[in-house]
């Protein structure tokens, strides 16, 4: 009978959960949370390579998959499977009964082997497991391969591939070392997603009646004078625009073409800023679509004050962004 393991982040939720069914009653070693640390991050100077925290971050998301039995494999460049030989150090194995063969075979060809997990997964429905080599664990002379599967359905458990990088160079795998990482994921999450054009303004919140542009810290306080005008029976387009240089001109005139007003936002002091250009350009190109003059909310025209409290008094505010759209609608 096979045993049941469960591992939960217990910070999210307490659903937030997959289960490793142990297919194997031989294993001395199990699934463990994936370890930040690295031995070659170690080993740089001052342990500067920790100061990457997205590596950091990769490093530690999922859990490990150890490998149970030490190994050395060597490929002799050929297409087929017998061009690899995997051989045991002086014919020992390190853990429990098991033999070499029990663990990793080569069945590809082109220099490839493959691990067999001892694990049948089970995840919530909807849930994909990334299944790839450690983050940021290079070895010489082979590369771990990577699979997305499909482990809310599946009935069978899966194997992970490796590829010999170069032949002829004899890669040693110890007991305990990781061989597979894996990472659950949302299905089509990926797919659903798609890059941002650079240049490209973003339509966060659609509306009808009046629009109202920023980028950057201010945007959030857009959004929460949106949210206070749709109480208020106003309902406000918010543009992101990401970037100003290029400034995305067609998405804010095709806006105006809908809403007929607009209200700029902006920490910026308001002489000579991006919410001046836009005004300007609205007025010069969309001038006939718009039924009230161009607002601007922007910085106080002073000096940043160093007093926090000065300082919070010298930008905009989400109360702010509400009178100024009020103004446009003569509200």
């Amino acid at each position: 009978m096979s045993k049941e393991r469960t591992t939960q982040k217990q910070k999210i939720t307490s659903t937030a959960a997959f289960t490793a069914f142990e297919v194997s009653g031989e294993m001395d070693v199990h699934i463990q949370k994936a370890s930040p640390k690295r031995t070659w991050m170690d080993q740089t100077r001052d342990r500067f390579a920790y100061r990457c925290l997205p590596m950091v971050i990769a490093n530690q998301m999922g859990w490990w998959i150890p490998n149970q039995v030490d190994f050395n494999a060597k490929w002799n460049g050929g297409p087929n499977p017998d061009d690899v030989t995997i051989t045991m150090p002086k014919g020992k194995t390190a853990f429990g009964k098991l033999l070499a063969e029990d663990v990793v075979v080569s069945n590809f060809g082109e220099g490839v082997i493959t691990f067999s997990i001892p694990y049948l997964f089970r995840t919530p429905e909807g849930t994909n497991l990334w299944v790839r080599g450690p983050a940021n664990f290079p070895r010489d002379g082979i590369q771990a391969l990577e699979g997305i599967v499909e482990t809310d359905w599946s009935h069978s458990t899966f194997t992970m591939n490796w590829k010999f990088t170069r032949p002829n160079h004899l890669v040693r795998f110890r007991p305990g070392e990781p061989i597979c990482q894996i990472v659950p994921i949302q299905r089509h999450f990926a797919e659903q997603m798609e890059p941002i054009p650079f240049g490209k303004a973003n339509i966060v919140r659609p509306g009808k009646e009046v629009t109202i542009i920023s980028y950057s810290r201010t945007v959030l306080h857009c959004l929460e004078a949106a949210a206070t005008l749709a109480a208020q029976g106003v309902d406000a387009e918010v543009i992101d625009l990401r970037t100003i240089r290029p400034l995305d001109m067609e998405t804010i005139f095709k806006s105006i073409r809908k809403t007929n007003r607009i209200v700029t936002v902006e920490e910026a002091w308001p002489v000579c800023s991006i919410g001046s250009e836009i005004c300007a350009q609205a007025a010069i190109q969309a001038f006939d679509y718009l039924d009230a003059p161009p607002a601007k909310v922007s910085g106080a025209d002073v000096p940043m004050p160093y007093a926090a409290n000065l300082e919070k008094l010298a930008l905009p505010t989400a109360a702010q962004v509400v009178a100024a759209a009020k103004g446009v609608l003569y509200a």
